[in-house]
């Protein structure tokens, strides 16, 4: 299918709006879901798009020629050509959630960490899934688990927003929080991601995803009027929280193109351009939403 296949974590700097368009309800703008589960997601386009735009950078036409090879070209007719890039839709891995103690936890459940591994073994490696967890603990026993020597729980119970919980440790987690903790650039953070993490059950978690994401107004104001006046009106968005972790998958096959009389391989150029850095996606760039630092393994 592809000659090579590899994982991306995003981890999200800013708050990210990738929206779904206006909506009759409270949130006049939410953001995009998938719509068995209802969890956020980036969808693949908002990704690809994203990429390459950081590719084609300055648009010499040197970077544009790089662009068109990796992500393909639409300019019509036969001169149109396929790109040689996949990636999958971004899902949530973590999720920020206010705690009474070390500030926020990150949370996760049974079913997103299933889908993780499920997801992992297109990869054909068993590299990413060299961790197993008391998950009958939570399903079973509803005791969330948490980490040996962690910032947010005491005497055994845990408080996330207004909701206290009793909660167990796990260390069958370690391999796993180690491996996504280097998508952080801080040691203070790597350290607080690998001791903050929550399993809680999959209904806990769809509790948060659905209820505990930013929920902003915005106001748009007409030339010399208020909010409330003519011109002006008031609008309620949805966006994901900073320190939200997502995962994806990209994959490419490895060609020979030629470029100025070169001939060069598809996966070098790929790779010297999308390994680590930031990335923007989603809508309200010019006030500052949608930057995430990536990394590629």
């Amino acid at each position: 299918m592809f000659d090579i296949k590899r994982l991306i974590l995003f981890n999200a700097i800013t708050s990210i709006h990738i929206g779904s368009g206006s909506k009759l309800g409270v949130v006049d703008q939410p953001v995009q879901r998938e719509v068995h589960t209802n969890f956020p997601i980036f969808p693949s386009s908002s990704i690809k798009g994203g990429f390459r735009e950081e590719v084609e950078g300055p648009k010499t036409e040197e970077r544009l020629k790089h662009a068109n090879i990796i992500f393909g070209s639409d300019e019509g007719g036969n001169r149109s050509t396929p790109g040689n890039i996949t990636f999958t839709d971004a899902k949530i891995l973590f999720l920020p959630v206010k705690s009474l103690f070390g500030v926020f936890a990150w949370i996760t459940s049974p079913l997103v960490l299933t889908r993780f591994k499920e997801d992992l073994k297109i990869l054909g490696t068993n590299e990413f899934c060299d961790f197993n967890y008391e998950k009958d603990k939570v399903i079973k026993d509803n005791k969330f688990l948490t980490i040996k020597d962690n910032s947010l729980s005491k005497n055994s119970k845990i408080t996330l927003e207004d909701f206290t919980f009793e909660t167990d440790n796990t260390e069958g987690l370690n391999n796993l929080l180690n491996l996504i903790s280097s998508i952080f650039s801080e040691d203070e953070f790597k350290e607080k991601f690998k001791k903050d993490v929550v399993v809680v059950n999959d209904e806990v978690f769809k509790y948060f995803i659905e209820n505990s994401l930013e929920f902003l107004p915005r106001i748009r104001i007409g030339e010399g009027e208020t909010a409330s006046g003519k011109g002006g009106n008031i609008w309620y968005e949805e966006n994901i929280p900073s320190y939200t972790i997502f995962y994806s998958l990209v994959m490419y096959n490895n060609k020979e193109v030629k470029i100025n009389d070169e001939i060069i391989k598809t996966c070098n150029l790929i790779n010297s351009y999308i390994n680590s850095g930031y990335l923007q996606l989603g809508g309200n760039q010019t006030i500052g939403r949608g930057i995430l630092k990536y990394k590629v393994f």
